[in-house]
């Protein structure tokens, strides 16, 4: 194998696994930044899912399924896609997650292309 193919081999190696983990990894329990609530959010290969792990002023909530196809948006660093419960609706809804500056997982509804609204925020880590 020439030099010139082996560099392009490993230098196409090194773009990918840079775009693979330009996400960071929000696996793990989120508290509910308002509610003594925690959600455990869990990925299985690509695809993550998020249940009320914890919530003290409900407990019949927990085990309760209300993040599901939670994946990566490869074009944006720091945004997933997912399904939200909207107990409005009665069913799952688009949502958009966000990770901003402080560390804060934002989870807004997709109510057209131009319009989102914030319906939860969430903080890293167990707490109490």
């Amino acid at each position: 194998m020439n030099i010139r193919r082996r560099a392009l081999i490993i230098l196409s190696v090194l773009a990918i696994t840079a775009c693979s983990s330009t996400q960071p990894n929000i696996q793990g329990i989120w508290k509910h930044a308002e509610k003594p609530a925690w959600i455990d959010l869990a990925f299985s290969g690509r695809i993550g899912s998020a249940q009320i792990a914890r919530h003290d002023d409900n407990p019949e909530a927990e085990g309760q399924s209300i993040l599901e196809q939670i994946v990566s948006d490869s074009r944006t660093p720091n945004r997933w896609f997912a399904k939200i419960y909207s107990a409005e609706e009665g069913e799952f809804v688009d949502a958009t997650l966000v990770l901003d500056e402080e560390g804060e997982l934002i989870v807004r509804i997709d109510i057209s292309s131009e319009d989102s609204g914030e319906v939860l925020r969430l903080v890293r880590g167990p707490s109490n």
